[in-house]
Order: C-alpha cells, then sequence, then structure tokens
C-alpha cells in the first residue's frame, strides 16, 4: 500500500539530532559562563543592602534626631532661638565658637535683637570646624549640654567672650565646666552630657545640615530662608533688614 507520508533516511535523522544536541550545548555552555557572573552580582547586591542598612542604622539609632532644614525659613524644635517669636526677619546662622570671625559677629547681633525688638529673631547652629579648630566640636557640646538645663545662650555668651581663654589648650574639659559652674549649672549632670552621645548627635545633626546646604565656613548666614553673603558689619545687616520689613 503506498502512502503520502515521506520515508525519513536515518543518516538524516542522525544529523537533526546532532544538530539539536550541539544548540543545546551551547546554550548550557552560555549558561554555565554566566553563572559566575550572576553569583557575584548576587553578592555585590547583598554587600550594598547590608551597607545601606549599617548607614541607616547609624544615622537613624543615633538618638533619632531629626536634622534641621539647613534653608528653610522654619525654625524646628531643636534650634536654639533668641528674638520674638513672631517676628517677621529670621536670621539662621552656622557658627563655630573657635572661630574669631564668629566671635566678632557675635556682638552684631545681639545690637540686631535690641535694635529690632519685635521683628528679628536669631537662630544659632552648630558647624565646628574640626580641621583647624581642634576644640570646636566640644566648646558645641558644652553649649548644647548647657542648652539642656536651660542655658545655651549664657554659655554661647560666655564661650565667645573668652574664646582667647580656651581655644589653645590641649582639653578644655575643665574650663567648660568652670563655666557651668559659673552659670549656676548642675556641674556633674554637665559633665556628665558633655560627652554624651545625645549631645554630640545634636551637635552632628547641625554640622550635617550645614554640609548639605553648602556651607564651607563659618559664620555662614541666611536669612528667611535666603543664603547672605556674611553683611560687613552692623550697619550692612541693618539695610538688609529695613529692605525685608519694607
Amino acid at each position: 500500500m503506498e502512502s503520502n507520508s515521506p520515508v525519513q533516511s536515518p543518516t538524516l535523522d542522525r544529523d537533526a539530532r546532532k544538530a539539536e544536541q550541539a544548540k543545546q550545548d551551547r546554550r548550557l555552555a552560555r549558561q554555565a559562563k554566566l553563572m559566575p557572573l550572576l553569583r557575584l552580582f548576587g553578592i555585590f547586591l547583598v554587600i550594598a543592602g547590608v551597607i545601606g542598612g549599617l548607614i541607616w542604622i547609624g544615622e537613624s539609632q543615633d538618638g533619632s534626631l531629626p536634622q534641621p532644614s539647613p534653608i528653610s525659613g522654619e525654625i524646628s524644635a531643636l534650634d536654639h532661638v533668641r528674638g520674638s517669636q513672631t517676628a517677621s526677619v529670621t536670621i539662621l546662622e552656622y557658627a563655630d565658637f573657635q572661630c574669631p570671625s564668629c566671635k566678632a559677629y557675635a556682638p552684631v547681633l545681639d545690637s540686631l535683637l535690641t535694635q529690632y525688638p519685635d521683628d528679628v529673631r536669631v537662630v544659632y547652629r552648630y558647624f565646628p570646624l574640626q580641621s583647624i579648630h581642634p576644640n570646636a566640636n566640644l566648646a558645641s557640646q558644652a553649649a548644647e549640654a548647657a542648652g539642656l538645663q536651660g542655658k545655651f545662650w549664657e554659655m554661647h555668651d560666655i564661650l565667645f567672650e573668652r574664646q582667647n581663654d580656651w581655644s589653645r589648650l590641649t582639653n578644655p574639659h575643665d574650663v567648660f565646666t568652670t563655666y557651668a559652674e559659673e552659670l549656676g549649672l548642675n556641674t556633674e549632670q554637665f559633665k556628665t552630657d558633655l560627652d554624651s552621645r545625645e549631645v554630640k548627635n545634636r551637635v552632628n545633626a547641625d554640622y550635617r545640615s550645614g554640609l548639605s546646604a553648602g556651607i564651607h565656613g563659618t559664620p555662614s548666614f541666611f536669612m528667611n530662608g535666603t543664603p547672605l553673603e556674611s553683611p560687613r558689619g552692623l550697619e550692612a545687616f541693618q539695610v538688609i533688614i529695613d529692605d525685608q520689613l519694607e
């Protein structure tokens, strides 16, 4: 009986099987080459995740302090503020207690608060330039430790007024404790707070916010959220404030 189905040659059948096997072998070879790369990529993702997690932990478990906004006119509960709460002009200063220029500006800001009692408030944020001012961090911590007992601005004033007395000391711990005693603080509590994680993290939070604002030197000022070129003295500040109040 004749059939319409063609009869396959055994030779052709073997060739087809060989071709299919060769194709499969090539596919397996490519997969074998890719596997080490995929493993390395997977390891890389795991390591990146671990590092990211450690960074997050280091930043979030440091007392859970939010970072102040560096260029906002809004003032956070963390900020140290002097002046009227309803002032229409907010001068935000990033400063370093060991910085001579910051010391020179301190009485200027005091004068502005006196001249504009209802219109101006001043906010101080820490920006210790540790690379050139080795006692700047500890001075900031001293101000913050005093602030925990309600005497931030009093310590702020003493640190600037007596900058020459402590700035060159190898270890100003005792001097800062003496200042705390003068201010009527609980000195034992002050000494505990001075080197505490909470206080160090608070100083670092300000410093990081300054870095994110592009600050490289002190003093650096913002007025109602706008960066200022450091005004040259009291009169220059007055001109800028008067423009804001018009």
